[in-house]
Order: structure tokens, then C-alpha cells, then sequence
């Protein structure tokens, strides 16, 4: 369970899902025999697929942790924007140092994907989406030869989502004239390094 204050609950559902959606490469961690078997993987969300979404994902046959995914639970970490807050920026001068950050904390039940089609329907789906953002206008759209002999080193599978849990610590817990100073401080110091940040907390802030 994550320790999650109630003034660092997201709003909603759809909130944890923009997390998901925007910070999208997962820290992938299931329990074998040996103990703890951890992967990170970029992994797509399908908010409908269930009552809570799905998790969608792909990684290489080569990786032990493919055996594991094969209808067993696993537990998805999703690391939003994250930053160090100083004290010298608070009106409150009787302050110590702390972090700013948003996670999404996500439990479920893994199946294995190994239809070659489905297969190439994540590859696409995943090219897309990055690719997006890239803004290069690359597609998944490779000679019939190459694309066979890639899918047969790749599994997929699929997450239902059972438990979906979000922290946003965004200095909600300071008081009046310290949270603008928290965000003028952010502003000011993350401009460029992390504008991520600051937009959390500027939505976190000035939606009181």
C-alpha cells in the first residue's frame, strides 16, 4: 500500500491515468523463485479495458521475465515529475528541505500475448504514440521479412488493472503565503530542467 496523505490524493481516476499516459515507461516488478524480478518497459494505457484500464505491453522472449507474466499478479510503478523544494524559498523560514512528486502505483493480473498479429498491433501502437511526440512521422511500417523475424524475439502481454493507487505531493500541505513561494521557487529554478514539475504544481496550487 502507498503511504498517501489526503492532501496528496489525485482528485480522480482519470487524474492517475493522465500520469500513466504522460510518464509512460514503467518499472515492471514481479516475484519468482529467486525473489523479485524487475524490468522497465514502456507500457500503454487502455482506461476502458476494464474497471480501472489495462496495461499493454511488450518486451523481449530472451527476458526470464516473460515466464512470469504468464496469468501471475505483477505490480506497475509509474514515476511522474520530481524535484527537490528548498526551504529558502518559503516565507516560512523555519522549514527543512523536501521532495515534490507524483507517482501511480498499479496492481494487476498479467496474461501473456503470443499471437503474432496482436503482437504487431502493440509494436504499432506503441511506435504511434512515441512517435507522436517525437513528431518524426516514423511508422511501423517495415518489410514483411524483417517484421516476422522481430516478432518471433518479442512476447506481449496484458495487465488488468485490480488496484490503482496515486500520490501527488505537491506542497498542498504548505500554508497560505508558502504555497505561492513553493511555486514562484519551482517556477523560477525548473523553468527549463523540469516545466513538468511546475505544472503539476501549479495545477495542484491554484485549483484551491
Amino acid at each position: 500500500m502507498l503511504y498517501t496523505p489526503s492532501y496528496a490524493m489525485p482528485r480522480d481516476t482519470a487524474a492517475i491515468h493522465d500520469l500513466i499516459r504522460r510518464y509512460s515507461f514503467a518499472t515492471v516488478i514481479s516475484s519468482g523463485t529467486q525473489g523479485l524480478v524487475i524490468s522497465h518497459l514502456p507500457l500503454l494505457l487502455d482506461a476502458m479495458g476494464g474497471p480501472q484500464g489495462k496495461l499493454i505491453g511488450h518486451l523481449a522472449r530472451a527476458n526470464s521475465h516473460s515466464k512470469l507474466l504468464a496469468d501471475a499478479p505483477v505490480t506497475c510503478i509509474f514515476h511522474g515529475p520530481h524535484g527537490y523544494l528548498s526551504p529558502a524559498w518559503y516565507v516560512d523560514q523555519l522549514s527543512v528541505p523536501t521532495w515534490n512528486y507524483a507517482v501511480a502505483h498499479v496492481q494487476g493480473q498479467s496474461r501473456l500475448i503470443e499471437d503474432t498479429a496482436h503482437i504487431e498491433e502493440i509494436l504499432a501502437a506503441t511506435v504511434d504514440k512515441h512517435e507522436a511526440a517525437a513528431g518524426t512521422g516514423w511508422r511501423y511500417d517495415l518489410p514483411t521479412e524483417f517484421r516476422e523475424r522481430l516478432v518471433k524475439t518479442i512476447v506481449g502481454f496484458e495487465i488488468e488493472i485490480t488496484s490503482l493507487e496515486g500520490k501527488f505531493k505537491l506542497s498542498q500541505n504548505r500554508k497560505g503565503a508558502d504555497k505561492s513561494a513553493a511555486l514562484a521557487g519551482a517556477a523560477e529554478h525548473y523553468a527549463t530542467t523540469n516545466p513538468d514539475l511546475v505544472r503539476m504544481m501549479r495545477e495542484a496550487l491554484c485549483s484551491d
